[in-house]
């Protein structure tokens, strides 16, 4: 995260693999398509510059929810993936805000 842009570039590439492969994994393909049609990254792209991004993006909720499926544990997935939707919203709104928009 220190890395600036280059850094936030990069995490962006990979953060979009993630979560589609995350969605992925639901075996619909309807969700995946509707997924990749929002453009996530492409929006967090616009909306974060190098330095908001450091600032701001911790990922600790992600390997949180990455741990807890990988040991198949549904209940710590289950409060992990409330984490990363509660600082998500955050970040959208705090996002909003800064850019003079308003929720």
């Amino acid at each position: 995260r220190a890395s600036g842009e280059d850094a936030l570039e990069e995490f962006l590439k990979v953060n979009v693999k993630y979560h589609d492969r995350l969605v992925a994994v639901a075996g619909s393909a309807q969700l995946t398509d509707a997924f990749r049609r929002l453009g996530v990254g492409t929006v967090w792209r616009k909306a974060l510059n190098g330095e908001e991004w450091a600032r701001q993006m911790d990922h600790g909720h992600i390997a949180g929810l990455t741990a807890a499926l990988q040991d198949r544990d549904m209940a710590g997935a289950a409060v992990a993936l409330r984490a990363h939707t509660v600082f998500g919203k955050q970040l959208a709104r705090d996002v909003i805000n800064r850019h003079g928009g308003e929720v």
